[in-house]
């Protein structure tokens, strides 16, 4: 009876610890090129006995990475991956860096008085490192027409960072384009005719010049932005035919044309 007794308590722990399972809930995530990215780890288990630690790799970025926290402290961990200028890597997406870590998370759980369980689960975290870049389209514009192009880049969500854009002074169509005064995300091109000349496009290369808050990082990026025009039936037709006129009893005169 004791035997049988000490079995199924033995069986109600092993299914309690066989219910503990849980993940790194953590997603992976991207970072501006020089700028460092602070990701909290996190699980899908609330308890505070939970610690974490970076496994080396020597196949994946372990180096770029730094773990801060204690779970046991109840301080919540943290993975920084160290601030990153772009170069870019084999097997990246191109104007992407991609660097990976792993990191395992181990979840001590006690049960009854003496037994105490340990689980871990690792997982393999991603950071992709994108490399400043204007992303403002071409554009096209109605012949005779002046249009504004917003200037934007990838990096114009962060906070703490001036991004400034330029054109050079010079150019063959440079003539066409110009910079607000007031807001230099402001790209101007001047109203021009459709037959002005025979490939109706015009370029000009614009650069963007990003400085952090405290000076100490500055990148630029450079694209050339085209703008095309677009012809407007705006001629008058030269060819009209009078096929018959009327005269009503004000003596007004109505004429009909095969032009409409």
């Amino acid at each position: 009876m004791k035997i049988i007794k000490l079995f199924v308590i033995h069986m109600l722990l092993l299914s309690s610890f066989q219910t503990l399972a849980f993940s790194i809930t953590t997603k992976d995530v991207s970072t501006p090129e020089g700028i460092a990215a602070v990701i909290n780890l996190d699980i899908d288990d609330s308890s505070n006995l939970l610690e974490f630690a970076i496994v080396p790799d020597d196949a994946l970025d372990s180096e770029k990475f730094t773990l801060n926290g204690e779970g046991r402290d109840l301080i919540p961990y943290t993975l920084t991956f160290e601030a990153t200028a772009f170069n870019q890597r084999r097997g990246s997406i191109p104007g992407k860096n991609i660097y990976k870590v792993k990191v395992r998370a181990s979840l001590t759980t006690s049960i009854g008085k003496w037994d105490i369980f340990t689980e871990t689960v690792d997982k393999i975290l991603t950071v992709t490192v994108e490399k400043f870049r204007i992303t403002t389209a071409d554009v096209s514009t109605p012949e005779n027409r002046h249009t504004t192009i917003r200037l934007t880049t990838d990096q114009d969500s962060l906070e703490d960072v001036d991004i400034i854009f330029s054109i050079p002074s010079s150019g063959a169509d440079i003539d066409k384009f110009e910079l607000s005064s007031f807001d230099n995300r402001k790209l101007f091109f001047n109203s021009t005719d459709f037959e002005a000349r025979e490939d109706h496009t015009y370029s000009v290369e614009v650069t963007a010049r990003r400085t952090d808050a405290d000076g100490t990082t500055t990148k630029t990026t450079t694209k050339t932005i085209t703008v095309t025009v677009t012809d407007l039936d705006d001629e008058a037709p030269t060819n009209i035919q009078i096929n018959e006129a009327n005269i009503d009893i004000n003596g007004f005169v109505t004429l009909a044309n095969d032009k409409g």
